[in-house]
């Protein structure tokens, strides 16, 4: 199968995987209702821009969270094997700051006749959340393609995004 059908098979599947289901009102609202976005009415280059900050902060803190929480854990981190131990590293400090970032940008809302991109990639981005947390040693992955993120990575550089196609 070519990349492309890849790639198209999964984003329709992510579209299709946030249909409705969840119970919770919120979940099924437009990016750009009260609820999940700005009243403000974006233009496609400002919500990059801000949200392109949102992703530099969220790399940063992805980083800084994890170095304190290994200097924090060093004993414990250091009784484990390297895999176990880089597991715990990335449920305690890296995903918390990956769901904020998709949190932050939702509630930017989507710029007019971009809801689809911008939910397909933040679908995307809670799709590798939940992948991470069945298997966080994907995070480590330098296989293209393996990553929780891969599809999120690409949705966001398909979409204009610089820090955000990069979003592990």
């Amino acid at each position: 199968m070519s990349p492309k059908v890849l790639l198209l098979a999964l984003l329709g599947g992510a579209l299709l995987a946030g249909c409705g289901g969840s119970g919770d009102p919120a979940s099924n609202a437009s990016a750009t209702s009260p609820a999940m976005g700005s009243d403000e009415q974006l233009s496609r280059a400002e919500f990059i821009k801000r949200a392109e900050a949102i992703c530099r902060q969220a790399d940063y803190e992805q980083e800084h969270n994890a170095i304190g929480y290994r200097r924090r854990h060093e004993a414990e981190l250091d009784d484990l094997s390297p895999g176990a131990a880089e597991a715990k590293v990335v449920l305690a400090a890296e995903l918390p700051s990956i769901r904020k970032e998709a949190v932050e940008i939702k509630a930017l809302g989507a710029p007019p006749g971009e809801e689809k991109a911008v939910i397909a990639f933040l679908r995307a981005v809670e799709a590798g959340v939940k992948m991470a947390e069945k298997d966080p040693n994907r995070m480590q992955a330098d296989v293209t393609g393996t990553s929780p993120f891969y599809l999120a990575d690409q949705l966001g550089h398909n979409y204009g995004f610089v820090h955000c196609e990069n979003v592990a």
